[in-house]
């Protein structure tokens, strides 16, 4: 029953960090650090996210970007171990995760997520109607956001 609930059922051992995902085509939710899937049809300037989000946590540049930051919350790095459906994690806070709403000429042109996910593991697995053997690092959008990012900032 345990397996039926939790989708997933493996053997494995892994680490858990901070990774990005960039985003061009979105929307702004009304709630800070909120998106949706229905983007403005003209770009937002800086004071639509401003209203939408608040004032930011940080401001910063790259290239030819300004860069509102928004604090989201606590990120956790750590590894552990998945024995059947139960995982087993040692986790510890290791800082920030933050939003990243890229402006250029005063125009959004871009978005960067940091969220938490499996960095590494060693097993073998079986959820979402796959199973397969996990050897190593796992591929994550992280060089896409910095190529997108060198894009969108280029001078």
């Amino acid at each position: 029953m345990a397996i039926s609930l939790g989708g997933c059922v493996a053997v494995a051992a892994g680490t858990f960090g901070k990774h990005k995902m960039a985003r061009e085509d979105f929307g702004l939710a009304g709630e800070r650090n909120e998106f949706t899937f229905f983007p403005p049809e003209n770009p937002y300037a800086e004071a639509d996210v401003l209203a939408l989000w608040g004032r930011p946590d940080e401001r910063s540049s790259e290239g030819s970007c300004s860069i509102l930051v928004y604090e989201d919350g606590t990120s956790w790095a750590g590894a552990g171990v998945f024995v059947g459906p139960v995982p087993v994690p040692a986790m510890v806070p290791s800082g920030k995760y933050r939003n990243y709403i890229y402006l250029r000429d005063g125009r959004v042109v871009g978005a960067v997520q940091e969220y938490g996910e499996v960095s590494s593991a060693v097993g073998a697995s079986c959820g979402s109607n796959e199973c397969g053997i996990l050897g190593g690092k796992i591929e994550r959008a992280d060089v896409e956001a910095e190529r997108l990012v060198s894009e969108w900032c280029r001078d």
